[in-house]
């Protein structure tokens, strides 16, 4: 019994002694792609942003040029409230923009394609439009997600 146990020991250790280099292999190999993939998942997240700061820069020209063609517009140079029917004829063509407006410098909407507004409405009671009012320049407004009444909307402002 002595005899076969030791013989049994010895199979063992010997099996045992085989397989280790391989598990040793195995282990350093899982090691080495959990650090590649780790780089490889950061060097994604990095081109992903790249491309949505991309995105996001053609969106905001694109406003921007948008805004500055509707300034010449006849209807809105003149301060007519009739370029509501210019602007919702371009809207039709754009339905990526939930609303158009045009505010003057006093605050005062001249023409919108929002329904709702008063034909009338001032604009510098909201606070980030009476800023834009203010400094006279392009910019981007505060996101605000959607609600049971409307959309998302991100503002744009010249």
């Amino acid at each position: 019994m002595v005899a076969r146990s030791t013989l049994l020991t010895r199979l063992v250790i010997l099996v045992a002694a085989a397989t280790l280099p391989a598990v040793v292999v195995l282990a350093y190999l899982q090691h080495d792609l959990r650090i590649e993939d780790r780089a490889r998942l950061g060097d994604e997240a990095l081109r992903q942003a790249e491309l949505l700061n991309a995105d996001m820069t053609n969106i905001v020209e694109g406003a921007r040029q948008l805004s500055l063609a509707i300034t010449r517009f006849v209807a809105v140079e003149a301060g007519d409230p009739a370029c509501r029917k210019n602007l919702a004829e371009l809207r039709g063509d754009l339905p990526s923009y939930s609303m158009l407006s045009v505010v003057a410098e006093d605050g005062q909407v001249i023409c919108t394609t929002d329904a709702d507004a008063p034909e009338w409405a001032n604009a510098a009671t909201i606070a980030h439009v009476r800023g834009i009012i203010q400094s006279g320049a392009f910019d981007v407004g505060t996101y605000m997600p959607s609600t049971a009444e409307r959309g998302a909307i991100l503002p744009f402002c010249e």
